[in-house]
C-alpha cells in the first residue's frame, strides 16, 4: 500500500527523520488494524535507530512483542536490537527472552 511504501521511505531516510513528529506518526500507526502497517511502524523505528531511542518508542515496541501476527512481533523486537544501547535495559532484556518462546519460528 502507499501508506505502508511511506513508512518504509521514512526508514530509509535513516536516523536524520528521527524527528517528534515522525515518531508520533509512527507511534500512531501501532493502533492500526493492519497488520503490514503495524509491522512497518516497527521496522522504521529500527532504522530510524538511536535518535528514535525514547521511553515511549521503547514502550510501544515491547508492546508490539505481544502483538497478534508474528511479522509485527518479528519486526518489534528486530527494532529494539536496531535501537542500541538505550533500550539495553533489564525490562527489554526480559521481554526479549520472553519473546524466544514464542512459538512461531
Amino acid at each position: 500500500s502507499i501508506r505502508q511504501a511511506a513508512l518504509q521511505a521514512l526508514g530509509q531516510l535513516g536516523p536524520s527523520a528521527a524527528t517528534d513528529t515522525v515518531i508520533e506518526v509512527l507511534l500512531t500507526a501501532f493502533k492500526e488494524s493492519d497488520w503490514s502497517i503495524r509491522q512497518a511502524a516497527a521496522q522504521t523505528l529500527g532504522q530510524l535507530g538511536p535518535n528514535a531511542a525514547t521511553d515511549t518508542v521503547i514502550y510501544a515496541l515491547r508492546t508490539a512483542l505481544k502483538d497478534g501476527d508474528w511479522w509485527v512481533r518479528q519486526a518489534a523486537a528486530q527494532a529494539l536490537g536496531q535501537l542500541g544501547s538505550k533500550a539495553a535495559t533489564e525490562v527489554v532484556i526480559d521481554a526479549l527472552l520472553t519473546a524466544l518462546k514464542d512459538g512461531d519460528w
